[in-house]
């Protein structure tokens, strides 16, 4: 069975840590070690090619470049680590590039299976929202509302109407206009309690 694109990912890694130790004591050149990095880049470069969806319209595709964009200044700043032979720094860098491309991988992995906006979000929460046009041409109030069901996925009703700070008749002509257009669905919990979800 082969390995998981992450697992030969990390396998590189913990070779470039290594190979950083060895620098770092003098024993390899510091043209290896770039020569070890540009390898892992490319194997990276050839593994988001491999996951990247044929189409993304929303937000997730924000999602996706922002995680592609932290990934290419963490080997930015990695390069020059090491071009200035700071190996010690270096290491710590690698380490920081290694939680962020986790959470790339992580994020291209829901946005390829088609998961919805907001889990997306949760593993790439810097990305900013772009409501769709509809809403922002017929309700400030649906654009807020939007903007904070998509953040989380789901929300009660009460606990949005306190937080923004939205009257009565605006959080229903908010709620009434995303029911309307089909981005948002109400549920009624067991307890009794009405909250809001975001369908697209």
């Amino acid at each position: 069975m082969s390995a998981s694109p992450l697992a030969s990912i990390n396998a590189m890694i913990r070779e470039l840590l290594k190979m950083l130790e060895d620098a770092e004591q003098g024993k390899i050149s510091r043209n290896a070690v770039l020569k070890a990095l540009d390898q892992l880049e490319d194997q990276i470069d050839v593994i988001i090619v491999q996951m990247a969806p044929e189409r993304i319209t929303d937000e997730r595709f924000e999602a996706a470049v922002s995680s592609l964009r932290k990934i290419a200044k963490g080997f930015y700043k990695l390069s020059k680590l090491i071009v200035a032979e700071r190996y010690s720094e270096a290491i710590r860098m690698l380490t920081v590039l290694r939680e962020l491309l986790r959470d790339c991988f992580r994020t291209m992995t829901f946005i390829k299976a088609g998961a919805p906006t907001p889990l997306v979000l949760q593993f790439s929460p810097t990305t900013s929202l772009y409501p769709p046009e509809v809403l922002l041409q017929r309700s400030p109030g649906a654009t807020q509302l939007y903007n904070l069901l998509a953040r989380r996925g789901e929300a009660d009703i009460a606990e949005v109407a306190k937080e923004l700070g939205l009257s009565a008749d605006a959080l229903n002509e908010a709620i009434n206009t995303l029911v309307g257009l089909g981005f948002v669905k109400l549920l009624l919990t067991p307890d009794g309690r009405w909250k809001l979800r975001v369908v697209r």
